[in-house]
C-alpha cells in the first residue's frame, strides 16, 4: 500500500461530510493505493456517527475509524493513527482542508522522487483580513522556533505532514507532548535524527464556516513554555560528561587554543581522501568542524553522528545533517565514506567491535585519524590527570590511549591501504578501501606528511 492518511477529528460535524467528499475525489484521481484512518478525539457532537455514514457511502475505499474515550490532544491522535497505519508512506492533514487535499500527490511525489524521508506543507497565506492575526502569529512563532531551536524549517506547525513510515515510527516513542506542540517536537527530533525533509509551498485559505480550536493567546503562552522546556530536555548531556563537552563554545575555543595547528593538518589530511560529491558519515563528529571548514564547499552529503546533543546542535546550525545516537549500541548509517577522528580510543577495550561497525557502514572507504602522542600519555602527572578529567564525552573515563605500535598493528590487521603520519608524528591516519579503485584521493597528500607502509 502506498499511503496511509490519518485525519484527526474533534467536533467536526459542520464540515466533515463535504471535506471527506473533496478528499476522496482527490485520492480517486491518483494512481495511489491508500487507506483512510479517521481518529476521533472524543467528539461530543455526532462526529463518529457521520464518520460511520461516510464509511458506508464510500464502501469501496479502505476506511477505518479509531475512537478515543477521552480527549488526548492532536499529537496523540496523529500518533495513534500512524501506529495503526499499513502504508509505506504515512501522512496526516486537518479535516478543515485549509491546506487542501490537492497537495497530497505533491507530498508523495517528493518522497518518492526526491529521495527525502518526509514532506511537509509550508503555508502561504492568501491576503485576507480574516487571516491576518493567524499569519502574524504563525510568522512570530517561526521566528521564535528558529531563534530558540535553530531549526531550518519555514513552517513546523502546519497540519499537513507526510513521512516514510519506517523513518517516522522510531521518532514517535521519543515525542512527549501529546498536544499542539507535538508538531514542533516531531520536526525537531526528525532534524536531529538526520531525516531529509522537503518543504512544499501550499496555499492556506482560512475557513469562515467553522470555529477554530486554536486560542491564540492561551495557546501561544503554552507553546512558549513547552518550547523552553523541550530545549532544556533536548540538549541534556549524559550526567558524567566533562565540562569541556557540555559547553560548545568552551570546546570550540579549547580545541583552537590547544590543538589549532594539529587539528587543521588533520582536517586537511582527511579531506584529501574524500572526493567531491560523495556521502560521508562523520562518526563522533562533535561540532562537525571537519564539514564546516573543509567539506562544505565540496558538495558533500555529510551526516554528523555523535552522543553529545549540544555539540551536534552546533554542527547542525552550520548546515550539516546530524543524528544523535550512541554508536556503541546502534548500527551506523551507510555512506560511501565513513570518517572517525580522535575518538577510537574511547571504545577501548571494545575498539575491534567499533572497527567492524565502521567497515560495515562504509560502501567504499573508511578514514580513521587517531592521536598517538597526547597529554594522557605525558610523563607529567598533572597533565595526565587533567586530560582524563576533561575528556570524558559522556561514555565514562577512558584512561588508555593508543601508542604508535598498537595503532599501526590495528590498522594493518584490518587491511589499511595507507597509514599516514601527520602533525609531526603526533597522529596517524589509516585509509581502508573496501573496493579498491572506486575512489581516488581528492587532492595530493601534504608534502610534510610521511607515509608508513
Amino acid at each position: 500500500m502506498d499511503l496511509s492518511l490519518i485525519i484527526p477529528c474533534y467536533n467536526e460535524t459542520p464540515i466533515l461530510v463535504e471535506s471527506v467528499r473533496e478528499l476522496v475525489a482527490v485520492l480517486r484521481a491518483t494512481r495511489l493505493t491508500y487507506e483512510l484512518i479517521f481518529v476521533d478525539d472524543a467528539s461530543r457532537d455526532g462526529t463518529v456517527e457521520l464518520l460511520e455514514r461516510c464509511r458506508r457511502q464510500y464502501a469501496d475505499i479502505p476506511m477505518r475509524i479509531i475512537r478515543h474515550e477521552t480527549n488526548t490532544g492532536r499529537g496523540r491522535t496523529v500518533t495513534d493513527g500512524w501506529r495503526a497505519a499499513q502504508g509505506r508512506i504515512v501522512g496526516y492533514l486537518d479535516i478543515d482542508l485549509e491546506v487542501h487535499a490537492r497537495y497530497i500527490p505533491a507530498m508523495v511525489d517528493a518522497i518518492d522522487r526526491q529521495g527525502v524521508d518526509g514532506a511537509i506543507a509550508w503555508r502561504i497565506y492568501k491576503v485576507m483580513w480574516s487571516v491576518l492575526l493567524r499569519a502574524v502569529c504563525s510568522k512570530a512563532y517561526h521566528v521564535l522556533v528558529h531563534g530558540v531551536l535553530r531549526l531550518p524549517f519555514k513552517d513546523t506547525e502546519t497540519g499537513f505532514k507526510f513521512f516514510k513510515r519506517e523513518a517516522v515510527l522510531p521518532l514517535l516513542d521519543a515525542v512527549q507532548d501529546p498536544g499542539w506542540f507535538w508538531d514542533t517536537e516531531l520536526m525537531a527530533r526528525a532534524w536531529f535524527q538526520g531525516l531529509r525533509i522537503a518543504e512544499i509551498p501550499c496555499l492556506f485559505i482560512r475557513r469562515t464556516d467553522k470555529r477554530s480550536s486554536v486560542r491564540v493567546f492561551r495557546d501561544s503562552w503554552r507553546y512558549l513554555v513547552a518550547l523552553m522546556r523541550f530545549k532544556r530536555q533536548w540538549l541534556r548531556c549524559p550526567s558524567q560528561t566533562s565540562l569541556l563537552y557540555r559547553r560548545p563554545w568552551l570546546y570550540h575555543w579549547a580545541m583552537r587554543l590547544l590543538h589549532a595547528r594539529r587539528e587543521r593538518r588533520r582536517f586537511e589530511a582527511i579531506a584529501a581522501h574524500i572526493p567531491a560529491g560523495v556521502s560521508v558519515v562523520d562518526v563522533c563528529s562533535a561540532d562537525c568542524a571537519l564539514y564546516r571548514y573543509y567539506l562544505q564547499d565540496k558538495g558533500i552529503d555529510h551526516l554528523g553522528v555523535d552522543l553529545n546533543p549540544r555539540l551536534l546542535y552546533r554542527g547542525g546550525r552550520a548546515g550539516s545533517r546530524v543524528r544523535l545516537m550512541d554508536v556503541r549500541r546502534e548500527e551506523l548509517p551507510q555512506a560511501e565514506v565513513v570518517v572517525m577522528q580522535a575518538s577510537l580510543y574511547q571504545f577501548i577495550p571494545d575498539h575491534h567491535a567499533m572497527m567492524q561497525r565502521l567497515l560495515r557502514a562504509a560502501r567504499q572507504r573508511v578514514i580513521i585519524a587517531e592521536p598517538i602522542n597526547n597529554w594522557s600519555s605525558s610523563s607529567s602527572g598533572w597533565r595526565r590527570r587533567l586530560s582524563q578529567r576533561w575528556t570524558n564525552p559522556g561514555t565514562g573515563p577512558v584512561p588508555h590511549r593508543f601508542g604508535r605500535a598498537d595503532l599501526e598493528q590495528l590498522f594493518r590487521q584490518y587491511g589499511a591501504r595507507l597509514i599516514q603520519e601527520h602533525a609531526r608524528g603526533r597522529e596517524l591516519i589509516g585509509v581502508f578501501d573496501l573496493h579498491d579503485g572506486n575512489l581516488e584521493p581528492a587532492d595530493a597528500v601534504a608534502e610534510d606528511d610521511r607515509v608508513a607502509v
